[in-house]
């Protein structure tokens, strides 16, 4: 009874599963590749955050910048 069973066992796993299996993760791929409302707002929070570290930053290097060079003339 069971080797009734093996001959499409075999044909399903050889053809529809690996069909299957693509089908299912491009049909996934393609759920990701586009970009959500809620995804583009939060991409322009952290972009807006990141523009006033980036200024932070600046900032502080411009700091030790001048802390350096008044150590460096106090040294001469």
């Amino acid at each position: 009874m069971s080797e009734i069973f093996i001959a499409p066992f075999i044909l399903f796993m050889i053809f529809v599963a690996p069909l299957w299996v693509f089908m299912h993760y491009a049909t996934q791929a393609k759920k990701m590749k586009s970009a959500t409302p809620e995804d583009r707002e939060n991409m322009e929070q952290l972009w807006k955050l990141a523009t006033v570290m980036e200024e932070r930053l600046d900032n502080l290097e411009s700091i030790l910048e001048s802390n350096n060079v008044d150590r460096s003339n106090d040294n001469v």
